[in-house]
């Protein structure tokens, strides 16, 4: 694999929120030094302990931790950042949490909110299970489902008619006061990816999304940012890796893997029985070491080298190995040109699981392997024993602590710890484990170097070097450098080809049969299926029994095929194993047997929130049904035989259909395992990660694909898009959102009324078309992918697209690029707009623009004619219209006409699903006049045809 020059990044301010009140950097230093712990029961407003805790592990959906690393009196500093509670409406509290860190940041970097907008800033959230809005709304939402259940059982039928109703006046009356009402008002800030919606509008950035990598997170944000800062795509990045979502569900859900301790958070230590569970914020706001150092920005730390690494093949999908965290680390020291030697602390991922933390040990003797210098010389180090293990948020956990011992020229202690497990020997190797303040020496060339790790389920590691800005050597470093951006944009210099398609659709059980369309999608509509969920699912949430989406039905998945049991595969997520069949026919489209290994990374778009994780927290949380029923005093007025009948009734139905929580649920419903199991299943180590930006989900993720195949960190880029939750509080959600945004005018990329929510995955083999192998096969060739503005309000009319067409949210690109290859076989290039959203995108309120990315496929001979002309998007445009007679098709002209005629801003429209109507028509165009002329004359030979026949 080619080593590009990585420039050096310099950090120019950050700020965090760690438990326990550590709510700016200068108090977690003095929480670092203390030792001050903010591991504890979890407050009565997180979560009732006492509901869901028994000592015994098997005990059903209960768990042993009643331990977390949670902040106290947490609140957003209104006052501090000089904002109040109205410029901020619906923000959920990790929002705010986000916004805060990323403020404080600003603050020390000394920028006013000014010079952090713009379209070469981008805002880059790294997040898991994104917040506790969405699981308590969902409670409150499913309330209807338990009172069906409770209004059927026979024995509450069977009640006076006045009492029954006094129970369910009572029960709702408790459940609105106690969980959140999915409704306008929530909506967005439930969906997970809005988490860099509602903070992108605020700094009106360019790019705005968020990517999971589990616990590897905070730090795999910081290499996907470094990558647009590398190829100048971006001046200026906002990053943060953030966990706010401690709700119980999580917690039962890791504590039958048996990876939580249910007494301390010990890292590193032979006493370590687990780890607990942490929340938190941290951010840093990053520029080009030269950019920075030219705009006289003060430099908290340079980041010199960073890698992201997968394990490949293992055994559990959670079961670390040294592989993937050797590789990481040592493509972050050659990225930094950094010797292992040149390290003088390393902050650990080490959680306080013994397996973890020993393999990791493994892994860093492992990579000093050829050195010899003398034992105990590299301090090794883990916050997590006053912070617990903040999963998303600990990768900045670990480089602030870095940051500020830094600045403190203090190596940061390790409390806690005693000694380590004998079979680390730590006292035969170059490591020791710091364990007080002490003086930070610098290295002979008058710099201290460090480095961080974060480690993710599913085999996805993340290692950074970093290193103490000093200005002397810094500035020589600068000016002996050449550090211009590296051209790495697909454009005409270097196309993409694609060399694989995989699909699994409803009605499609591969891409050619999606392509052929032997069923119209919109014909497979219908109501919720009865084997997907409970046979009553329709009776309670769609009484009309309507056709709500389009489903894939009876999914056989040959599990034997890809060794996971029944009872795992009961688990597990749908779009993880639609995943995985659309990816293996890429990769086998491919026919590239090189696609294993670390030369192949993989980039997944879609709505986070998988349906799965929707289920285990309703069946977690039915004691919290239980325990509201009990305290109504018309409940408890009930006999006592009565009153246990009516909550075994409606906790045997839960539970019919949804599995019992084991150690599969949680890694079942995680959505960067959906990325992580291909990597596993067919030995892919490279970068992999699974991006939301709503309905651009999927082109963020090829750009990013690209980005790395232009920056030599992989050959192959799997480049995906699915997405399979259906479930009614999640179409609720969007759907609110979408008649909220089009109704104040902000609806581009939204589906139009009548859409039918569908499910499905597309995966594409990419790869630079200078290494494509002769004989390969080349579907099309990508020669740009740009981010542009538009203005809000700029949308599809609604009478020039079908409304009653399948919508698959974050895949919604994945399948519109996928429908447009086969007309390249008569068109040189096709130009597709994925529709998307830009709420989780960004929408700023203090200038009106929204961002949308356009793709541009062309063939291989079109590509390389045009190899050294602008990329098409750069100059050009299209509108797209459809009708169903050529009548309807002219009314639509002269209605675009008048538009251009009145309006003084050009309303784009967007390609969606052309192909549905009997007459259609494409118009390119360079500018406003020139479309103008062009629809004048359209009419024109219209109108002398019609007169001549």
């Amino acid at each position: 694999m080619s080593l590009e020059a990585f420039q050096p990044i310099a950090i120019v301010g950050y700020g965090c929120v760690f438990p326990p009140d550590a709510h700016n950097p200068a108090r977690y230093w003095q929480n670092i030094l203390s030792g001050k712990s903010g591991i504890m029961p979890p407050p009565p407003d997180r979560w009732r302990w006492e509901l869901f805790y028994a000592p015994d592990r098997k005990a059903e959906d209960k768990t042993y931790c009643k331990l977390g690393g949670f902040l106290e009196n947490y609140a957003f500093p209104y006052e501090q950042h000089k904002l109040t509670p109205r410029d901020l409406p619906g923000f959920n509290r990790t929002q705010l949490m986000i916004l805060d860190t990323l403020l404080q940041a600003a603050e020390m970097a000394g920028y006013g909110r000014e010079r952090l907008q713009g379209v070469k800033t981008g805002l880059f959230i790294g997040n898991m299970l994104g917040d506790e809005l969405m699981c308590h709304a969902s409670i409150h939402f499913r309330a209807r489902e338990i009172w069906h259940w409770i209004r059927n059982c026979r024995e509450f039928a069977a009640l006076p008619v006045e009492t029954r109703a006094a129970v369910e006046k009572d029960f709702f009356n408790s459940i609105g006061e106690q969980y959140p009402a999915l409704d306008q008002e929530h909506a967005q800030a439930a969906l997970q990816g809005s988490l860099a919606g509602a903070v992108g509008k605020f700094f009106n950035a360019g790019a705005a999304w968020v990517c999971d990598a589990a616990c590897a997170s905070g730090l795999l944000v910081i290499d996907l940012a470094a990558r647009y800062l590398q190829d100048g795509s971006a001046d200026l990045a906002l990053v943060c890796g953030a966990m706010g979502n401690m709700n119980v569900t999580g917690n039962v859900s890791f504590a039958k893997i048996g990876g939580l301790s249910g007494n301390h958070s010990l890292p590193l230590d032979a006493r370590a029985d687990g780890l607990i569970p942490g929340e938190g914020a941290g951010a840093v706001i990053l520029k080009r070491l030269a950019d920075a150092v030219r705009d006289g920005d003060p430099v908290c730390g340079v980041i010199r080298g960073i890698a992201s690494r997968c394990d490949g093949k293992g055994k559990a999908i959670y079961a670390p190995s040294t592989r993937g965290q050797v590789a990481a680390m040592r493509r972050a020291l050659e990225t930094a040109e950094f010797k292992p030697e040149d390290l003088q602390y390393i902050e650990t991922h080490a959680t306080g699981t013994p397996t973890g933390d020993r393999a990791e040990v493994n892994s860093l003797k492992e990579l000093f392997s050829t050195c010899h210098g003398p034992k105990s010389t590299v301090a090794l180090g883990s916050v997590k024993s006053l912070t617990g293990h903040t999963f998303s948020a600990a990768g900045m956990a670990n480089l602030i602590r870095i940051l500020l011992g830094f600045k403190h020229r203090t190596m940061p202690p390790t409390h806690n710890y005693i000694s380590s497990l004998p079979e680390m020997e730590l006292d035969n190797s170059p490591f020791y484990v710091n364990t007080s303040a002490r003086p930070w020496p610098a290295c002979s060339d008058g710099v201290r170097r460090a480095a961080a790790n974060a480690f993710g389920f599913g085999g996805i590691n993340t290692s950074i070097c970093v290193e103490e800005f000093v200005p002397d050597y810094h500035g020589t470093l600068v000016k002996n450098r050449n550090l211009t951006a590296v051209k790495a944009k697909a454009n005409g210099d270097t196309p993409i080809a694609i060399v694989g398609i995989g699909c699994l659709a409803p009605g499609a059980r591969n891409s050619k049969e999606y392509l052929a369309a032997m069923v119209p999608q919109d014909k497979l509509a219908g109501p919720f299926p009865e084997e997907r969920w409970h046979w009553n699912s329709n009776l309670v949430y769609n009484p009309g029994n309507k056709k709500l989406g389009v489903f894939i039905e009876n999914l056989a998945f040959p599990w034997r095929k890809f060794k996971i049991p029944p009872r795992a595969l009961a688990q597990i997520d749908r779009s993880q194993l639609m995943a995985l069949l659309a990816a293996e026919e890429a990769m086998q489209d491919c026919g590239d047997d090189g696609l294993s290994g670390e030369d192949t990374g993989i980039f997944i778009g879609s709505f986070f929130g998988l349906e799965s994780g929707f289920l285990s927290n309703q069946r977690i949380r039915l004691v919290e049904y239980e325990e509201i029923l009990r305290s109504l005093p018309s409940f408890q007025a009930l006999d006592e035989e009565v009153r246990d009948k009516i909550v075994t009734a409606f906790f045997s139905e839960v539970r019919r259909y949804v599995p019992e929580t084991a150690e599969d649920v949680l890694p079942g419903y995680m959505d960067n395992i959906t990325g992580g199991r291909i990597a596993n299943i067919f030995d892919v180590r490279g970068i992999n990660v699974a991006i939301d930006a709503g309905g651009a989900s999927f082109p963020t993720a090829l750009e990013a694909g690209i980005k790395y195949l232009m920056q030599g960190e992989c050959r192959t880029a799997l480049v995906g898009g699915v997405h399979a939750n259906l479930t009614p509080e999640f179409l609720k959600a969007f759907e609110l959102d979408r008649q909220k945004c089009t109704g104040a005018g902000n609806g581009a990329g939204y589906p139009p009324a009548g859409y039918l929510p569908a499910e499905g995955a597309v995966f594409f083999v990419l790869q630079k078309l200078d290494d494509v192998k002769d004989k390969t096969k080349v579907y099309g060739v990508i020669t740009d992918v740009s981010l542009r503005r538009y203005t809000p309000g700029a949308s599809c009319s609604s009478s020039c697209i079908n409304t009653q067409k399948p919508f698959y949210f974050g895949a919604q690109g994945a399948f519109s690029l996928l429908k447009a290859l086969p007309s390249l076989k008569d068109k040189r290039v096709v130009s597709v707009k994925p529709e998307l959203i830009p709420g989780p995108v960004t929408i700023s309120s203090f200038s009106p623009a929204e961002v949308e990315y356009a793709l541009v496929v062309d063939t291989i001979q079109g590509a390389l004619a045009n190899k050294n002309e602008p990329p098409v998007t750069d100059f050009c445009d299209v509108v797209y219209l459809g009708a169903n007679s050529w009548p309807e098709l002219v009314t639509e002209l002269k209605l675009l006409l008048g538009r251009l005629e009145t309006e003084t801003e050009l309303l784009p429209y967007n390609m969606l699903a052309m192909d549905d109507f009997d007459c259609r028509m494409g118009l390119v165009y360079s500018s406003r006049d020139e479309l103008k002329r062009k629809i004048r004359l359209t009419l024109h030979l219209l109108e002398k045809d019609k007169m001549a026949g």
